[in-house]
């Protein structure tokens, strides 16, 4: 059964860039660009995995994984942030605490990505 991502990022190069490197290995992938569309997203897509940036406009990163851990507690999510005025790696431990169960740090290697979506959507 192919499993079903859901891309949650302001920017359309970054959703689009999540969106090959997912595609050519198999994933069905559905986007959104805040979190508000996400949760609309995951009502109808019912996703296997969440990956959200953590900086966007309207509800942000980590209002979306609070949100999405609640109404989907089994749900897998993977954080990604480029950083702003502090560094990545800090809004990604917040993330952590939150409930990502993974985070990566921008710009994402795909290695870096599939490894990790695989190993939280073992076939």
């Amino acid at each position: 059964m192919t499993k079903r991502i859901l891309v949650v990022d302001d920017n359309p190069q970054m959703r689009s860039l999540l969106r090959h490197m997912l595609k050519t290995e198999g994933y069905e992938v559905d986007e959104a660009g805040d979190g508000d569309q996400a949760l609309e997203k995951a009502s109808e897509a019912n996703p296997d995995l969440l990956i959200t940036d953590i900086i966007m406009p309207g509800k942000e990163g980590f209002e979306t994984i609070i949100d999405m851990r609640q109404a989907y507690p089994d749900l897998k999510i993977i954080a990604i942030s480029g950083g702003n005025v502090s560094s990545p790696q800090d809004y990604l431990k917040c993330a952590a605490e939150l409930g990502a169960d993974r985070s990566l740090v921008k710009p994402i290697k795909k290695e870096q990505l599939i490894s990790c979506v695989k190993e939280l959507l073992p076939n």
